[in-house]
């Protein structure tokens, strides 16, 4: 089978990957909140990659696929963006809103109501966040102090101002004309690599663009590394086939390779190769979910856990896990149904095509 044939809607797994992906930050998480119930089985098993790492590099790596076939089939600039504003800017406005003005204020503070909404330090953040203008993680002061992360109301968006920039560079390699000029596409590309590397060894003193290679700790890679490797993808996909002999092999051989130079690069390679098997697995077709609840979760699942944190500080992670999960369901089809959803036909009534509300990004 080919790429190709698994980009073609209902014929892949990528809203259900994402939805795993999202779950997986979850996990990830639980372990730093306690970090006394040991240690994530990933990074155990790898030396390099926790499941946080890998569920971003996932949703970097689809959001490349996905977002390049979405100019393809409708490039027109205005629409792109529509849609784009519509996946991002909704959910988060109203995640940050209910954090700033209700969770933070409220919650586990050693700060009154009153005082906590007078902190610049709390419009700052908010501000920070809803621009999407830099991946800079910021603190606010006086928050979620019982909390073994404390002072971080959501730090999961450093992803988002990201996302962003990699949507725009797609939309910079369609009004080039890269798919019809090859050697437009691998300059910018080129151009794109070059800009990474010199901004994952030297950092910009402008933090807008220093995000093109920023990684957080513990990632081997920046995560624009992996959106680019989906937009090769997607530009190779009549050429890439998807088997799943290699998955095992390569895995084999990265974790006896683990500790070497090319340990980081094995596992981001296994990880890849068994990304696009699963999408293309059939069996795991009737597991689709009906609603697409992934950035939900994203968006939810810390704020939730650091709440639990506050009350029950002692607990391991996995009782977190039975109370965190569920509750983060629930926001996150609130969020979908009533937030999302709405954006997204929303986005569609002014034109952006009649398609199935799901994400592209």
């Amino acid at each position: 089978m080919l790429l190709e044939d698994v980009l073609q809607r209902g014929r892949n797994n990528f809203d259900l990957l994402r939805l795993i992906a999202a779950w997986m930050v979850v996990i990830g998480h639980s372990y730093a909140f306690y970090p006394h119930s040991g240690w994530d089985p990933l990074l155990v098993l790898t030396h390099h990659e926790s499941a946080g790492s890998f569920a971003v590099f996932s949703f970097f790596l689809i959001s490349g696929m996905l977002v390049s076939a979405s100019w393809e089939r409708d490039p027109v600039v205005w629409r792109y963006l529509l849609h784009r504003a519509a996946r991002l800017w909704p959910a988060l406005l109203v995640n940050t809103l209910l954090l700033a003005l209700l969770i933070v204020p409220l919650w586990d503070s050693d700060r009154s109501y009153g005082q906590m909404l007078g902190l610049p330090q709390l419009w700052r953040w908010l501000l920070h966040v809803v621009l999407l203008g830099n991946a800079e993680v910021l603190a606010v002061p006086h928050s979620f102090v019982s909390s073994h992360l404390p002072y971080y109301p959501n730090p999961v968006v450093w992803t988002l101002p990201i996302e962003l920039k990699a949507y725009l560079f797609v939309l910079v390699l369609g009004l080039i004309g890269s798919r019809d000029h090859a050697w437009r596409f691998w300059l910018a590309l080129a151009l794109a690599l070059a800009g990474l590397g010199q901004m994952t060894l030297h950092p910009s003193a402008i933090a807008f663009w220093a995000d093109w290679g920023r990684r957080a700790i513990g990632y081997t890679a920046p995560p624009i590394l992996l959106f680019l490797v989906g937009i090769l993808l997607y530009r190779w996909r009549r050429q890439v086939p998807i088997h799943a002999w290699p998955v095992p092999l390569l895995g084999i051989a990265a974790y006896m390779l683990r500790d070497s130079v090319f340990g980081e690069a094995l596992w981001l390679s296994t990880w890849l190769l068994l990304l696009l098997w699963l999408a293309a697995w059939p069996a795991l077709r009737r597991w689709a979910p009906a609603e697409d609840r992934s950035y939900g979760v994203y968006l939810y699942a810390f704020p939730v856990q650091q709440m639990l944190a506050c009350l029950s500080p002692h607990l391991n992670h996995w009782l977190s896990l039975i109370l965190v999960l569920p509750a983060t369901w629930t926001l996150a089809g609130w969020s979908w149904h009533f937030v999302e959803r709405p954006a997204l036909r929303w986005a569609q009534s002014y034109g952006a095509g009649r398609r199935p509300l799901r994400s592209d990004g």
